[in-house]
């Protein structure tokens, strides 16, 4: 009878030093998820905040340059310069974003990071969208002097800018607190 190859060794997440690599780190625990570990499951992906805060960046990048320039004729040439200077604001603040291994998430169960990141995305949309309300209820009645007219457009501005901003904001405060309790539990 021919012989099995024996498994792989992997090591138990316990054994890993804490001045590993977190790539190490992050790398035995998919291969060797320990029994009782409260970070069994599902791992989400290292760059999983950045995306969603690149697409919400690029998102609100556009309704900027579209507000700053949308007087002039909507030509295909018009089309083209707006997309090239959202990608590029977005790609600037990307840039300042991500310096130092910001919202790189690493060894995170998806199990913790989902009910963080909507509880963060829901106080984000409530908070940004009042605020934005706010400004633009002020900004309009200053213009038109007509209360109904300006309360009803605040809330639509409020209510639909808050939708492209909240998530880039929520990425931010989600990443913090995780980081934040990560450099707890180094201390403890």
């Amino acid at each position: 009878m021919p012989m099995q190859p024996a498994p792989p060794a992997t090591r138990s997440i316990a054994a890993i030093p804490a001045s590993e690599d977190p790539a190490a780190r992050s790398a035995a625990h998919r291969a060797e998820p320990a029994r009782g570990c409260p970070c069994t499951g599902m791992i989400a992906p290292a760059h999983s905040l950045r995306v969603v805060f690149a697409l919400s960046t690029l998102m609100c990048s556009l309704i900027l340059v579209l507000f700053v320039r949308g007087r002039v004729s909507w030509t295909p040439e018009f089309w083209i310069q707006l997309v090239a200077a959202a990608i590029l604001t977005t790609a600037a603040i990307c840039v300042l974003a991500f310096r130092r291994g910001r919202l790189r998430l690493e060894a995170v169960p998806l199990a913790r990071l989902v009910p963080l990141f909507l509880r963060q995305l829901l106080f984000t949309y409530i908070a940004s969208a009042v605020t934005i309300a706010g400004i633009a209820a002020a900004v309009v009645f200053a213009v038109t002097r007509s209360g109904p007219d300006a309360l009803a457009l605040a809330v639509l501005a409020g209510s639909w800018l808050a939708l492209w901003l909240a998530p880039a904001i929520a990425c931010v405060t989600s990443w913090k607190r995780l980081h934040r309790h990560v450099a707890d539990a180094g201390t403890a």
